[in-house]
């Protein structure tokens, strides 16, 4: 038992058959951990594609890649989330395990690895991350050089939690005297995981002053284009501290609006008139006036106007901040 004040250890078991939901994947992960190199045991691999998947993650960082099994069951989870993993390794045979590894699985387009020193590949990386999964020893020098690159919310877990239960329990009192970490160890079998949540910053007391939570019509900007109109009524511009963004777009008869996607946030549309059909990626559904389809973020998407009359509707962003990515693809 660790001894931090206010934790208490979780014993965890993930049965076998939990999700076997790809037999080719599951046949490789077995594969894989027969010639391993001190891999995580298959229940701390689908412990991690399920943190993976329960914060959503869209970037996931690892620092000890070794022959890829762990990253296999990252990745499975991020495939689920359309996220990526950035991982790292010191050692060339490993690295090169982990390459051929990633590349049978069919899962090297949403993993980059980096072959080398940690200490200096994490410093180049761009962050945040939403989780971090640290599985080389050396918990505190790691913690110190991973942490600042995790988002507010976001995971970070070390492995190896109970075998090196004296490294834990020092990384576990430094992170008792930060007051936005809050840690935790999950026991899965005879090891198991270190658990670090990164708070979110809590928003500083404001005097509420109603004048400045209205915003008048002619203060609302409108974007034209040959393709049709879109007027701003909420954002993070037009009231400062707004979580989210509102928008009233048109779309002109037998016009389309160009492909793209959000990054940082998802969208819902809400068809008032007209009728048309709205790509989600590589696919289309038929929508007319009174249905609503929620697009979630880094979905590329874009709506052709089929109808003979104007296409309006009402657009949501769950960011004040609402960012897009214009392709410069042809639409389809």
């Amino acid at each position: 038992m660790f001894r931090s004040p206010g934790l208490f250890l979780v014993l965890l078991f993930v049965p076998p058959a939990l999700a076997a939901d790809d037999k080719d994947l599951d046949a490789l992960l077995n594969e894989v951990r027969q010639h391993g190199h001190l891999n995580v045991p298959p229940e701390h691999g689908r412990f991690l594609q399920l943190i993976t998947e329960q914060v959503r993650a869209r970037r996931v960082l690892e620092v000890g890649t070794s022959n890829g099994y762990s990253g296999l069951w990252i990745a499975r989870g991020l495939r689920r989330t359309g996220g990526k993993l950035i991982t790292v390794e010191i050692d060339e045979g490993r690295a090169a395990a982990a390459r051929a590894n990633f590349q049978k699985a069919g899962l090297d387009d949403l993993i980059t690895l980096h072959r080398g020193d940690a200490f200096q590949v994490v410093p180049q990386l761009e962050g945040p991350f939403d989780m971090i999964f640290l599985d080389a020893g050396n918990f505190q020098a790691f913690f110190d050089l991973a942490a600042p690159k995790l988002r507010p919310g976001g995971i970070l877990l070390t492995h190896n939690a109970l075998l090196l239960r004296t490294d834990t329990q020092k990384l576990l009192d430094a992170i008792q005297a930060d007051p936005q970490l809050i840690s935790n160890v999950v026991q899965i079998g005879n090891d198991g995981f270190m658990i670090c949540h990164k708070r979110q910053p809590q928003p500083a007391a404001t005097v509420l002053n109603p004048a400045a939570l209205v915003t008048n019509a002619g203060q609302l900007p409108t974007e034209r284009h040959p393709w049709g109109t879109l007027q701003w009524v909420c954002s993070g511009k037009l009231s400062p501290g707004a979580e989210q963004t509102v928008g009233l777009c048109q779309i002109l008869p037998g016009q389309q609006n160009p492909r793209h996607y959000h990054p940082n946030c998802e969208e819902v549309l809400y068809m008032q008139s007209g009728q048309g059909k709205h790509s989600l990626d590589d696919r289309f559904v038929d929508l007319k006036a009174g249905m609503t389809i929620r697009i979630p973020a880094g979905v590329k998407h874009h709506m052709i106007n089929t109808g003979t009359e104007p296409i309006h509707g009402v657009i949501s962003f769950s960011t004040g901040d609402r960012q897009a990515v214009f392709l410069k693809e042809k639409t389809p």
